[in-house]
């Protein structure tokens, strides 16, 4: 069933709802943990601050079972957002992605992969998998080879069913490794979806050297 939306909600109705035992406290749960995973659950803080108010309208809803068989995601459904040009004089060299929050699933690492000048500006690693539940943790890392130690802009895009956005954009000389973890938001609608990897000339969205790998990201309950 779902609890009440509106009036008075008490431990016990919590519990009834998703199971535990007594002594209740509400830190036991947060969303993902022992109780409180699925649709749902979505919108119950995953750590911090947490009160009664925060179950309203939410049901207990059993996950599947954890790893789900992994599906990779179709790069034409997403596209790329810049522009791609030469990599001759620097270039984006793999990446990974790991999931912070849960063991177990579908991860991936390629750092390192496209080490060669003229690698082509754009490629499509789909059948690379990152798995994860809404509220998760993810970390990417990605890597970025300027030949010459020239200035490059490094970043992590994601696109979760809408368009693309940027999760990460870091500017600096040379050839480094560049990461960033993000949250996936705890009301994420299950799919597959895409991850971007960009290596810029000079700025953001640049087109003149300018390549990119596509990855799969994929949300489960």
């Amino acid at each position: 069933m779902v609890l009440q939306t509106a009036g008075t909600i008490s431990f016990d109705n919590i519990q009834t709802e998703f199971g535990g035992t007594n002594p209740i406290g509400l830190n036991e749960y947060y969303l993902n943990g022992t109780y409180t995973t699925g649709t749902g659950a979505a919108g119950i803080p995953t750590s911090g601050t947490i009160s009664l108010n925060n179950f309203f309208g939410k049901s207990k809803v059993v996950s599947g079972a954890w790893p789900p068989a992994a599906v990779q995601s179709t790069y034409g459904n997403f596209g790329v957002p810049w522009g791609l040009g030469s990599t001759y004089y620097e270039f984006q060299n793999g990446a990974s992605g790991t999931n912070l929050t849960r063991a177990g699933g579908s991860t991936f690492n390629n750092i390192g992969a496209d080490n060669y000048q003229n690698r082509p500006n754009f490629i499509n690693y789909q059948s690379l998998i990152l798995q994860a539940k809404p509220g998760d943790t993810v970390r990417f890392t990605w890597q970025t080879v300027a030949l010459y130690g020239d200035y490059e802009v490094a970043s992590a895009l994601l696109n979760l069913g809408g368009v693309w956005f940027v999760v990460s954009s870091q500017a600096s000389y040379g050839t480094r490794q560049n990461s960033a973890d993000y949250t996936i938001p705890a009301n994420q609608a299950v799919g597959s979806y895409g991850i971007l990897f960009y290596c810029d000339y000079s700025s953001q969205a640049s087109s003149s050297y300018s390549s990119a790998n596509f990855y799969s990201l994929q949300i489960s309950n």
